[in-house]
């Protein structure tokens, strides 16, 4: 029996060392491609790398595919697979058997639907699509489902990320690009607040110009000329309304990789309190957490409370190097640079530290079940040896001797699955900045410029088709 526990450790072991690797690295000839903007060759290992049917990370498949054809500009394509991931997460409910599951051995069992702001992501790139497809009203029906999703899942009790003022901005621009000028205003106005309340705090940008100039257009477009006047004072601009022959060009840089999932584990101190009460707490953090320990638990000698320290395995956002910081345009003879709209790194870390205390939650529960189990199965085994026939004093040494093996297989196992969840949608950007301007109607050659840490200043040239009172989109990936 001892040779097949030392076994068990062995083998525990093995998987500690594969458990721990990260969802960016187990992807990294993907991930890899990808950041040398190698897209075809994306697009083939994804489509190599298909699935199964019961993957618990279709979200992320899906999502991926969808952006790769994005940046290969078949937005056919890429709406398909958008559409996948939207639906997944429309669809999934934790069923009770992963949460046992994940409870008893790690996170990573359950069926990934994406981060909040993923899910909203997911809508803003299909929207996109269609934009630059000039299919404006297909587009504005996609805005409304990201206003459903954002209505279900904005909680008022966030304190780091609520109300997003970018995706408030790029709503509005879709009612506008379909004509529907009142409920573009209602929705720049939205944005407007969001910068100023918390999100252009969160994400480290003001109230972008253009925003301004969405703003005071169309609250005169929509008859609010009070309204129009009282925000040209406020906002220190005048308004600037589009000419018969003009439309709207609408550049969006999506800048910098985005960031990915790391794992971070925390040593806590557990310190007992009264009434079955057990606090967890880290000085380095300044975190402490209260937890009720079971009833009925007060005469177990492996309850949680008599261990004096614990390790727990948490998911952080690591920020990746993003090479070109600023861009600007030529066109008609002007310079002009790009503004700050979001940042998708701030707004990740922010949607995770909402829901820290879940987690938190989540990683005792699993740790006190664990420490449960353990404890049965280490007693059960001692109990099982000196049960047996023979020398009472040989085999309570042989009942010792296993039970500390038991203990050290479970030791290991409970390591090795203490893990985080380091899946994310890692082929966002890093940041979003854009520029919105009016011009003539026609065709206009523009220069784009980034500029790099090393001063490097490759340049792109593009052609815009301009047309009376639309909105035409272009994007542009750097890394």
């Amino acid at each position: 029996m001892e040779k097949k526990i030392v076994l068990l450790c062995l083998w525990l072991a093995a998987c500690f060392f594969t458990g721990c690797q990260t969802y960016y690295y187990a992807n990294e000839e993907f991930n890899s491609a990808f950041q040398r903007s190698d897209f075809g060759y994306c697009r083939k290992w994804l489509a190599k790398h298909k699935p199964r049917k019961r993957a618990k990370d279709k979200f992320l498949y899906y999502a991926n595919s969808g952006m790769v054809n994005f940046l290969l500009n078949k937005e056919d394509s890429s709406n398909i697979f958008f559409e996948k991931s939207f639906l997944l997460a429309e669809d999934f409910q934790q069923k009770a058997g992963e949460n046992v599951a994940a409870l008893l051995t790690n996170p990573k069992r359950i069926t990934y639907a994406g981060e909040r702001h993923e899910q909203y992501l997911i809508s803003y790139f299909k929207a996109i699509n269609l934009l630059k497809l000039r299919q404006n009203e297909t587009a504005l029906i996609e805005a409304r489902r990201l206003i459903r999703k954002m209505n279900v899942l904005e909680d008022q009790s966030k304190k780091n990320y609520r109300s997003d003022g970018f995706l408030l901005w790029m709503i509005g621009s879709i009612f506008e690009a379909a004509g529907e000028v009142n409920n573009a205003y209602i929705y720049y106005k939205k944005s407007q607040e969001a910068y100023e309340k918390n999100f252009g705090s969160l994400v480290q940008a003001s109230v972008p110009q253009q925003l301004k100039e969405d703003l005071v257009r169309t609250a005169y477009l929509s008859g609010f000329e009070t309204e129009g006047q009282m925000f040209e004072t406020k906002l220190g601009i005048k308004n600037k309304p589009l000419n018969p022959d003009e439309g709207m060009a609408f550049l969006i840089w999506h800048k910098g990789p985005g960031p990915v999932k790391a794992e971070n584990r925390i040593v806590f101190q557990l310190v007992k309190g009264a009434g079955g009460q057990v606090f967890f707490t880290n000085e380095e953090w300044g975190l402490n957490f209260p937890f009720f320990l079971p009833p009925g638990e007060a005469n177990n000698p492996g309850r949680l409370d008599n261990l004096k320290i614990i390790t727990m395995a948490w998911p952080k956002y690591t920020n990746r190097q993003t090479y070109f910081q600023t861009m600007s345009a030529q066109v008609n003879g002007k310079n002009l640079g790009f503004q700050k709209a979001s940042s998708i790194e701030k707004i990740a870390a922010a949607d995770l530290k909402d829901r820290m205390l879940k987690e938190m939650a989540t990683s005792i529960s699993r740790v006190a079940i664990k420490q449960a189990v353990q404890y049965a199965a280490t007693r059960a085994t001692e109990e099982s040896i000196k049960s047996g026939k023979g020398d009472k004093d040989k085999k309570a040494s042989q009942a010792d001797l296993a039970g500390s093996l038991v203990n050290l297989a479970f030791t290991i196992a409970n390591t090795a699955t203490e893990v985080a969840d380091t899946r994310n949608w890692q082929t966002l950007p890093a940041e979003i900045e854009v520029l919105k301007i009016p011009l003539p109607v026609g065709k206009h050659v523009v220069k784009l410029r980034a500029s790099g840490k090393s001063g490097s200043n490759p340049e792109q040239t593009i052609e815009l088709d301009i047309r009376p009172g639309q909105t035409t989109v272009y994007t542009v990936q750097t890394f």
